[in-house]
């Protein structure tokens, strides 16, 4: 480095008084010992200032490098009258300095052109661009590190640098070192003191904490946590045992980050970008990183994630209850780098765990909650399921077994055998009194279902708004007697199997409702807005042709497709009277017990005469019969009416010639004329018929049935 001594405006510090020096050096000492922190960066000015003006330099500067020492601020700074200066120095423009400054070692400039070496054409570039003839760079040394840059510089004219004045400018660089050194381990340890001091408030917070508050305190937590670290974004996760992933549960970020947590999660657990993270927390290990190039080897797909989402800084801590990892927590940066101090990740596992406790006392909670709603909610449904079994009980069930061994019958057992294991809806087809209900039942109680009560509705005894109700129920309000809310049979019916007898008889306008039930299982009950979801197996039964209804109008077809996947077809009992020796074994002993009677055997002449009738009523016809024979025999063995078939002679022999319906109006209009009108009572049509009371009147009602009808026929 040449020397010249000529240029003017060259004031050698030489000159100087050495002693005037060393008192300006401890006067510099002694002042930044004992100026308190708020103070500090006015000090360091002033001393600059100081010291510019007794050495006659222009501009004297300290430069503090970035988290990624990517570039220097001039943080303090003095500057001489009409002297320029830039604020923010980029590292890239000056590589060459900045690798001797890295090295620690000074960089000394009187001529740029000469002084500079030929690798060094961006800092002559820049240099010159900001009209510096002469400049002194000396690193700022604390310990091992390099906090930052001395800068001295000459704007108006070239500047001749001794070795002392080098020597004694490092002196002074020292000096700053040590007080930016301090002022920073103070800064550290006032930071530690308001993280100390927000661990202990959120502590105090969190000791009689309403659980429905937790979710809200722990986000403002972690709000606190991020501003007080100069964070970008900081998240609890919480560990999913079912799946054995962690995912983000509470989350602060600056506003202007824009990139989703929970979207980078989902998109990237499959890809196992995120295991080595999750490994690490599950042993109980933190992750600190500056720059994602510290990560090692092994977590290059996590490094990927990080580069991918512009994180620049990381720090996760997993924390733990009871000795089970129950989540962590992570502080990300997105615009600076970050240095994560040791006492840091301690304070903040234990701000973890009194994050994890609170979590655990909520999650304790609500399980408490849900047990509880469980407990109700099955309380409820065994209430109902006791009030309608306690109705079914008031209402006789004509069989508890199938009886017979007929071709037929074996063919109806073994749709039984197949359909029943699934959900699948069935459709029973059979005339009346073939024993429809039976068959449902034997359906039910062979299904998974079985453990819950067969629900069950005859569509054909209530008038269509009344159906409505029971199918559906309705809501408080919902009309002018609706007190209170009632579950529909739809609704009990949930997880078991509901019983739509007399299927044919649905109004159109409810058809479409129940369709809805059959494709989506939703409906809503009547004057409510909430659609209800059950999970209900439906049998449908009716002895009316639907598939010729559906041609006429009168039935829905897409409603009869729906009831239609699985159809059992019940035979008559004419076609199937091998059976009836077994049958009027079996109704004998029923009644025999039931009455008291002593009967031990019937004939070869009665079972002969039951076969040759033709049963219009099949089975419960049969019943009734045996029923009034066991009533009027004496002695040990059956005795049966000689003329137990003519009042349904007539039937009989019209049969070709008549409808369904008429058949049906004929047959309980006989049985009317025989118990003289009688509709309730042991002796009255209804118990003979085998049906509620109630449902025999609404079926006379359709029918056009009334009682002057009955005497007039009978006087016939």
């Amino acid at each position: 480095m040449n020397i010249d001594n000529s240029f003017s405006g060259a004031g050698s510090i030489e000159s100087k008084n050495a002693s005037s020096f060393t008192k300006i050096l401890l006067k510099l000492t002694a002042k930044f010992f004992e100026t308190s922190s708020s103070k500090f960066s006015n000090e360091v000015e002033n001393e600059l200032k100081m010291i510019g003006d007794h050495l006659g330099i222009e501009s004297m500067s300290i430069g503090v490098f970035s988290d990624d020492e990517t570039e220097f601020s001039i943080t303090y700074s003095w500057l001489a009258s009409g002297s320029p200066v830039g604020r923010q120095i980029s590292c890239k423009k000056i590589p060459w300095i900045m690798n001797k400054i890295i090295k620690k070692e000074a960089v000394v400039l009187t001529r740029l052109q000469e002084d500079l070496p030929e690798e060094a054409s961006r800092e002559k570039e820049y240099l010159q661009a900001q009209n510096i003839k002469s400049a002194v760079i000396l690193p700022l040394i604390a310990g091992e590190s390099v906090l930052g840059v001395l800068v001295l510089v000459a704007f108006r004219n070239e500047r001749y640098w001794s070795y002392k004045e080098i020597q004694q400018f490092q002196e002074i660089g020292e000096v700053f070192a040590y007080a930016m050194e301090r002022q920073k381990s103070f800064g550290d340890i006032d930071d530690l003191l308001k993280f100390e001091q927000l661990v202990s408030e959120i502590s105090a917070t969190y000791i009689n904490l309403p659980v429905r508050k937790i979710e809200n305190a722990i986000e403002y937590g972690l709000s606190r946590i991020g501003k007080l670290l100069q964070a970008d974004r900081c998240a609890l996760w919480q560990f999913s045992e079912e799946e054995g992933v962690f995912r983000p549960t509470l989350i602060w970020q600056k506003e202007d980050i824009k990139s989703d947590l929970n979207r980078v999660v989902n998109t990237n657990i499959a890809s196992g970008r995120l295991q080595y993270l999750f490994d690490k927390w599950l042993n109980g290990e933190s992750i600190k990183t500056k720059t994602p190039d510290d990560l090692p080897e092994e977590a290059s797909l996590f490094k990927e994630l990080e580069l991918e989402i512009h994180a620049k800084s990381h720090l996760s801590v997993p924390f733990s209850v009871g000795g089970t990892i129950l989540g962590a927590i992570t502080i990300v940066t997105t615009r600076s780098y970050r240095v994560w101090p040791d006492k840091l990740t301690n304070r903040l596992r234990l701000l973890g765990e009194i994050f994890g406790n609170a979590l655990m006392r909520k999650r304790k909670e609500q399980e408490l909650i849900n047990a509880y709603q469980e407990i109700k909610r099955l309380k409820t449904e065994i209430e109902d399921d006791c009030i309608y079994l306690q109705e079914e009980i008031k209402m006789t069930h004509n069989f508890s077994e199938i009886i017979g061994q007929s071709r037929q019958l074996k063919k109806v057992l073994f749709d039984i055998e197949q359909v029943a294991p699934t959900d699948t809806t069935v459709l029973v087809l059979g005339e009346t009194g073939t024993g429809k209900e039976l068959i449902s039942r034997a359906i039910h109680n062979t299904s998974g279902r079985k453990d819950r009560p067969l629900i069950k509705l005859n569509c054909a005894t209530l008038p269509a708004n009344l159906i409505e109700n029971e199918l559906f129920g309705h809501e408080k309000g919902a009309f002018t007697d609706a007190s209170a809310s009632h579950k529909g049979r739809f609704e009990l019916a949930n997880g078991t199997t509901i019983f739509l007898d007399e299927i044919g008889e649905l109004p159109l306008a409810l058809q479409a409702k129940l369709l809805r039930v059959l494709e989506d299982g939703q409906f809503e009950r009547l004057g409510g807005r909430t659609t209800i979801k059950t999970d209900a197996r439906v049998i449908a039964a009716t002895n009316q042709d639907l598939e010729e209804k559906a041609k006429d109008g009168r039935f829905r077809r897409d409603l009869w497709y729906r009831l239609s996947p699985f159809v059992i077809k019940l035979p008559p009992l004419r076609e199937r009277k091998e059976d009836i020796p077994m049958l009027v074994n079996w109704f004998v002993k029923i009644y025999c017990t039931k009455l008291g009677k002593p009967i031990q055997s019937f004939s070869a002449r009665s079972i002969k005469k039951l076969q040759g009738y033709d049963w219009p009523g099949n089975i419960r016809e049969l019943e009734h019969v045996i029923e009034r024979a066991v009533i009027k025999s004496r002695g040990s063995t059956l005795s049966l009416s000689d003329r137990f078939d003519t009042s349904l002679k007539s039937i009989k022999e019209n049969r070709s010639n008549k409808t369904l319906s008429e058949i049906e109006r004929d047959y309980i209009i006989q049985i009317l004329a025989q118990t003289k009108g009688r509709v309730h009572g042991p002796n009255g049509a209804a118990k003979i018929l085998g049906l509620n009371p109630s449902t025999l009147r609404f079926r006379m009602k359709r029918l056009g049935i009334e009682k002057q009808t009955t005497y007039s026929r009978k006087s016939a």
